[in-house]
């Protein structure tokens, strides 16, 4: 008997990991692949395809949420800077992720 799994447990789930201090370098593959392990290891059902495929999907989606904020960074720098083409691509990649985290 498989039991319907909510779709938003999973982001939640992510949401309350824990947070690294501002000041410490950070290994986004290394914390994302321990928060992946998190994230499966609280269930205490079968694991499933669906649970892996959603931890994933939460997991690409935090990635692109990162980027964006490096992003704005980046274009505020950039404006300061009068950097004409850097801000066009920084701003071309901003609507990409921001048009793929709507779908």
């Amino acid at each position: 008997q498989e039991r319907a799994r909510s779709p938003i447990a999973l982001p939640a789930a992510c949401r309350s990991a824990p947070h690294r201090k501002a000041n410490r370098p950070r290994d986004d593959s290394r914390i994302d692949q321990r928060l992946l392990a998190q994230i499966l290891m609280r269930e205490s059902d079968e694991m499933t395809q669906e649970l892996v495929e959603s931890a994933i999907e939460a997991l690409r989606r935090r990635k692109m949420e990162r980027r964006k904020r490096e992003l704005n960074t980046n274009i505020a720098e950039a404006e300061r800077k009068n950097d004409a083409g850097a801000l066009t691509a920084l701003l071309q990649e901003k609507l990409a992720i921001e048009k793929a985290l709507r779908e």
